[in-house]
């Protein structure tokens, strides 16, 4: 639902900017969408911490698949700045909002690391080790499709598993998810000024 309801967010904004009225005496709303990938850095409430959690409990052991699968992560930082870029373009000129109003831009480090290195270097920095005995995705998929089974039979018997483990987050873990930033570079003069170390 996350995925989702940011997806139908982004739709209805860019939408509304790009059907904006062209009459100068109501208002024009200008906007942009940013996709970030992979934000990492200071206050995370959510990866670090969970990520941390999972290694004490010593679920940080495995990788799901080859493990060659990389993803483009981003600096949280490099994602304020790109807000900041943003939303100084918008305000530039009308004639410049006018030209980039309605468009999304991938923001990222723009340095693709393999999902499960990253994570291992991440463990390590904090004292734990990496991810390092392979597991074939074929056999996780299908456990934690039966999970989802299991789960759904125990609601009806008004319990549930309370899981994270579910088919999604086993595909989330092994495939390709890498993207261009290069629009948002050229658009908006976005250059991460930080680099994933």
């Amino acid at each position: 639902f996350y995925t989702y309801t940011k997806r139908v967010a982004e739709q209805l904004v860019l939408q509304t900017a790009s059907s904006s009225s062209t009459d100068p005496a109501r208002r024009v709303l200008y906007a942009v969408a940013l996709r970030p990938s992979g934000i990492f850095g200071e206050y995370d409430p959510l990866f670090i911490p969970t990520l941390v959690s999972r290694a004490r409990q010593g679920r940080m052991k495995y990788i799901i698949g080859s493990g060659r699968n990389a993803m483009d992560w981003t600096y949280v930082k490099n994602v304020a700045e790109a807000h900041y870029l943003a939303a100084e373009a918008l305000q530039e000129s009308d004639k410049r909002a006018k030209q980039l109003t309605g468009k999304a831009y991938f923001i990222t480090n723009g340095d693709p690391r393999s999902f499960w290195g990253f994570l291992g270097s991440i463990l390590q920095g904090l004292g734990y080790p990496p991810p390092r005995h392979r597991l074939p995705f074929a056999l996780v998929y299908s456990i934690a499709w039966l999970v989802v089974l299991i789960d759904a039979v125990a609601r009806l018997l008004g319990r549930s598993l309370s899981t994270d483990f579910t088919p999604g987050r086993v595909l989330l873990a092994t495939c390709e998810r890498r993207v261009s930033c290069a629009a948002a570079r050229r658009d908006l003069g976005y250059n991460p000024r930080f680099s994933i170390e």
